[in-house]
């Protein structure tokens, strides 16, 4: 067998202690599964080496790792199904891998990879277990993309599936809606992207990763700072992640969200009663500066010192808006300065060191926010190197249960805790475009989630939170269909909505309305603040089907000041308001004449009653008023 012997020469050149590994490339192979109809669903083009450590058959067991590729002409099987797909590539006598994928409405991501494997002296040269057959698996390698689009990873990259150790290389892979038998435009991963800018121009990759995927909880990063005598004079641990919304050359919004690296470097100054810290990363092309205030307070009354605060003051973001992390933008390979000042961001008390575990947001401007966690900094006064006693944030303290006195008598009612306080959501401006760029759906409308948790002592409480206005919008038209996905907290909140058109035959129904909603979102310490351990960071689905939603008419669009509290189940609320919609028909991307919902108008016909109850109670006070006058005046004229 040609294989074997390929192997055999491979193996016995690459048999080697610890992981000393051949770095010599795999070939790359070209592999694709077909549905049923023998249409191609699924495509990949990879190289894989798999390092193998194994027991030898000596007295001294001595271990050893073979190294051998994945040959491109394995026999290939898989499965395409609508949520799930899989390829299986085989060869030689009992060796495989398989990878199996999953997607939902914004991603599609790799969710296993399996390795099988023969244990034979041909491959693993002296091998104790000759002839046992082995099947390692493990979580996979970060593939993700869009649906419709292609993954590529070029460069190398180790994954561990068991014991084994898979090197994949030259990596491009769409187990998704594969049109024409080719790749899709590719989606790029971080290792791929350009980390050393030129000193005269941008780098601009033309394989773009887009907006809407998930990122990574970002990862806690220590900074300190020393001054000009060699000691530590700032001190900061956090975890910090940037979301910007821009414009796309469609005229579409869409979010671009990263995160502040691992083991980034930090530069700044320190003085009395200023300081700065400031994060250089992605190759320069990136740079947040937060600037430190130290502030004293004064009783106003009798002008004493009451101590010293301090607090962050001002946070300044510069950033290059590349093609590999703003697809499609308008502003291609151009900077961006954003910043805000008078903030009162941190605030902690001189002498003590600042913590907040919980979710904050900063807002530069409207579509540039700063989302930290995970904070524990002292800008100020840092004694021998070691932050000073804690002062917690508000929102830790709100985790944190009162300790229970045993002996008092407790009652059988809980008290649901105070909901903390959110605004009314912003009105959106929602759109959809067609394949001709031509608006094909648009919607206006305020949207706020409400979900009812647990919390640690057990009692109930209700998260609430706001789609924020620069919510990521995706989705699609048909003339039967209309489907609109809102992404937003850096992926990890998701909105979906389908409308449906319900013409029917003759045209007897001429009528449009949302009939599903699917929700996804994550207990997080943002919103969940006091949610009970097992559940923080959890990822839940609710689903909600069946439903008549902003009922309107066709040819017209729908409108509801008042709005609509749309149940998903006993704990998930989605309350909508000031909604104008329309699905379908749209005519020069401007809505027809709206159709007003029976709310709006049960408000409009109680109006002029209610005025007129106000007008007439005034008249009677006037007519109290003027005979109670009168009987004053003339009981004063007969004395």
């Amino acid at each position: 067998m040609a294989w074997l012997a390929y192997l055999t020469i491979l193996v016995l050149s690459s048999v080697v202690k610890s992981q000393e590994w051949d770095p010599t490339p795999p070939p790359v192979g070209h592999f694709s599964v077909t549905d049923a109809q023998n249409n191609t669903c699924l495509l990949m083009t990879v190289g894989m080496t798999f390092h193998v450590p194994y027991v030898k058959n000596d007295s001294k067991k001595t271990e050893a790792v073979v190294s051998y590729p994945l040959p491109v002409d394995a026999d290939v099987t898989g499965t395409c199904e609508d949520t799930n797909a899989s390829i299986t590539l085989s060869w030689g006598d009992g060796f495989n891998v398989t990878v199996r994928f999953e997607r939902n409405v914004t991603v599609f991501y790799a969710s296993e990879i399996v390795a099988g494997y023969v244990m034979n002296h041909d491959v693993f040269p002296d091998c104790k277990d000759d002839g046992e057959t082995r099947v390692q698996s493990g979580p996979p390698h970060d593939i993700h993309a869009m649906p419709g689009r292609s993954y590529l990873c070029d460069v190398a990259v180790n994954v561990t599936v068991g014991n084994v150790t898979v090197t994949f290389s030259d990596l491009q892979v769409q187990p998704f809606l594969v049109k024409g038998g080719n790749f899709s435009k590719v989606e790029e991963c971080a290792a791929d992207m350009p980390t050393t800018p030129s000193a005269h121009t941008v780098p601009v990759r033309t394989t773009a990763h887009p907006g809407p995927i998930p990122v990574p909880k970002p990862t806690q990063n220590n900074y300190t700072l020393t001054g000009s005598r060699g000691k530590v004079c700032l001190m900061a641990l956090m975890a910090a992640q940037i979301q910007v919304n821009y414009t796309m050359v469609s005229g579409k919004t869409a979010l671009a969200v990263w995160n502040v690296p691992k083991n980034t470097a930090a530069t700044g100054t320190c003085g009395n009663n200023t300081a700065s810290l400031q994060l250089v990363f992605d190759g320069g092309l990136t740079n947040l500066t937060i600037v430190f205030m130290s502030t004293k307070g004064l009783d106003d009354l009798v002008d004493v010192d009451t101590g010293s605060s301090f607090k962050a003051s001002e946070m300044v973001l510069e950033y290059v808006e590349t093609e590999a992390r703003f697809p499609d933008s308008v502003n291609n390979g151009t900077s961006q300065t954003v910043e805000r000042k008078n903030l009162t961001a941190f605030p902690g008390t001189t002498g003590m060191s600042y913590k907040c575990n919980s979710r904050q947001a900063v807002e530069l401007n409207d579509d540039v926010t700063l989302r930290f966690e995970d904070v524990q900094l002292q800008p100020f006064q840092v004694k021998g190197g070691h932050f000073d006693p804690v002062e917690e944030c508000a929102a830790d303290k709100q985790t944190t249960p009162e300790p229970t006195n045993t002996t008092t008598l407790m009652t059988t009612m809980a008290t649901v805790p105070t909901p903390r306080p959110v605004h009314e959501p912003s009105n959106l401006t929602l759109t959809l475009t067609d394949e001709n760029d031509k608006i094909c759906f648009m919607a206006l409308m305020g949207l706020q989630i409400e979900v009812n948790y647990t919390t640690q002592d057990k009692k109930i409480a209700t998260a609430r939170w706001n789609v924020p206005r620069n919510v990521n919008i995706t989705g699609e038209c048909s003339n039967t269909t209309t489907n609109l996905t809102l992404t937003f907290d850096g992926g990890l909140t998701v909105v979906a909505m389908t409308f449906r058109n319900q013409s029917g035959k003759g045209g007897t129904v001429n009528k449009f309305m949302v009939s599903d909603i699917n929700f996804r979102y994550v207990k997080d310490k943002a919103h969940f603040p006091d949610v009970q351990p097992a559940e923080l960071d959890v990822p839940v689905n609710v689903s909600k089907h069946n439903l008549t939603v902003f009922k309107g008419e066709l040819g017209f669009s729908y409108r509801c000041n008042v709005g609509a509290n749309i149940t998903l189940n006993q704990n998930v609320t989605l309350r909508a308001i000031n909604v104008q919609v329309q699905p379908f028909g749209l005519k020069n991307s401007k809505f027809d004449q709206a159709e007003v919902c029976e709310a709006d108008n049960k408000v409009t016909t109680l109006r002029p009653i209610i005025v007129g109850c106000a007008i007439a109670g005034i008249d009677v006070l006037m007519l109290l008023y003027y005979g109670i006058g009168r009987r004053m005046r003339r009981n004063k004229d007969t004395r």
